[in-house]
């Protein structure tokens, strides 16, 4: 459950109502009208126009109709509650089934008119009546079901308003429209995709988190939870519990996508499908431990995470969430360092600075042979090279930094030295244009950062 969220306790009534007030009996009927509707709009899925076009719509329909009642046979609904088990049904269930979009074409318009009718008429009446008066200008949109928990997102298309009610609280979303994707996770979390005016054009809500970037340009279509929390892409990044990383999946073909969903234009349903197989698979094999992201037991680096949103209790009961802050982070791209000095001190303030590093090799010496022997040696990513190994100041560090690209020394070098600003610049030309950012910790993180 979300942290400060203010408990609503007539929430958690919400299904024991709505099973009173309807019965058991009326609402399996509602269930299997549910399921009959979804049958009469479904076909066979073909490969392409020209073959659905050839086939008569008898057959498409038929065909379509064996596969549905077999994909519906396989689900198994018994463990639910009436009220579950009503809202499962409701659910874009059939949008995530990766069985129901491979083989089957399913008019998602009407399918989405006809459960959001139903929630209206079999639902809402159920609400706490301060929450219904709240609502009773929206419209719903989408409801979720899973874990034990539900979420129902209503939208204020005009206001560009969203207000989401579940079982552990309620919540308020401003400038957010369009998409209606909402899940909810163990805990109890709504999880909400859509479009906004901020950052890159689209936000995603788990509960604790409003979230917009310049990289959120599309929608992945699926989130998946796992031990640990929640994963889900948007181009070219993924977002795990409020941390912000580089793809993890780079072969997900949806997720390098910058605006169209859902194969509207510039990817096919079978990428689609196979994304959801991606974000399934990693999610299997993602952890979180002490606040860092694993994949297969090894920590990934993030570019940033965002903070809770600032929250606001309303007077209509719902608490509004604000955009969340992005913190921007400084964690080096890089697993191989070489850090070359005559000081223990600087080496060790090296290491520290940089904990995610894989591997940190340290020589300390005045021996300029010594250093450019160790870097040929360990071939590093990252050499941070101290401009004077001696007392002398011989700017040992420009013959090594020469002498090393000579010998086909590929990697980045950066020069260390204490001096001031200016005198640091006309070491980056000496040396033929390697950075020098001196002994600045900060400067040395963020260029590391690639930043």
């Amino acid at each position: 459950m979300t942290k400060n969220i203010k408990c609503h306790a007539g929430l958690q009534t919400i299904p024991v109502l709505f099973e009173e007030r309807w019965g058991k009996e009326r609402i399996e009927q509602l269930v299997r009208n549910s399921i009959n509707f979804l049958r009469d709009i479904v076909e066979k899925r073909y490969p392409n126009k020209e073959d659905r076009e050839a086939a008569p719509e008898a057959e498409r329909k038929a065909l379509g109709i064996v596969a549905f009642d077999a994909i519906v046979s396989s689900i198994d609904t018994s463990m639910m509650s009436p009220f579950q088990k009503f809202l499962f049904w409701m659910s874009a269930w059939w949008y995530y089934d990766p069985r129901i979009r491979s083989q089957l074409y399913l008019d998602s318009c009407k399918a989405h008119e006809y459960a959001q009718a139903r929630v209206v008429e079999f639902v809402v009446p159920v609400l706490p009546e301060n929450i219904r008066n709240v609502l009773s200008h929206m419209e719903v949109i989408s409801v979720a079901n899973g874990f034990g928990h539900f979420a129902i997102l209503f939208n204020d298309k005009e206001a560009k308003t969203r207000r989401i009610v579940t079982d552990t609280g309620l919540f308020e979303l401003r400038d957010v429209y369009g998409y209606n994707y909402i899940d909810v996770s163990p805990n109890g979390n709504p999880f909400v995709r859509c479009v906004t005016g901020h950052g890159g054009g689209r936000t995603f809500f788990d509960g604790e988190r409003l979230m917009a970037h310049d990289r959120f340009r599309t929608c992945a279509p699926k989130v998946a939870f796992f031990e640990g929390g929640y994963k889900v892409n948007s181009s070219e990044v993924t977002i795990v519990n409020g941390a912000l990383l580089p793809l993890i999946e780079d072969e997900d073909a949806v997720a390098h996508t910058t605006g169209a969903f859902m194969g509207v234009t510039d990817f096919s349903n079978a990428q689609a499908i196979e994304s959801y197989r991606l974000t399934d698979e990693t999610a299997k094999r993602l952890a979180v431990k002490d606040g860092l992201v694993h994949l297969d037991n090894k920590p990934l680096k993030q570019m940033g995470f965002f903070k809770p949103s600032r929250r606001a209790e309303l007077e209509n009961g719902f608490t509004l969430f604000d955009y969340a802050e992005f913190q921007e982070s400084f964690a080096c791209v890089y697993d191989h360092i070489l850090v070359v000095d005559d000081k223990a001190a600087w080496i060790e303030a090296v290491v520290k600075a940089f904990p995610d590093v894989g591997r940190i090799d340290r020589i300390r010496t005045s021996n300029s042979e010594k250093a450019l022997e160790a870097i040929i040696a360990n071939n590093p990513e990252v050499v941070i090279l101290d401009m004077h190994l001696t007392v002398h100041e011989r700017f040992d560090g420009l013959w090594i930094a020469r002498e090393a690209k000579k010998r086909g020394y590929g990697g980045r070098i950066l020069i260390a030295s204490n001096y001031e600003d200016n005198a640091l610049g006309a070491m980056s030309v000496l040396t033929g244009g390697l950075e020098a950012p001196g002994k600045n910790l900060d400067r040395i993180k963020k260029l590391l950062a690639n930043k």
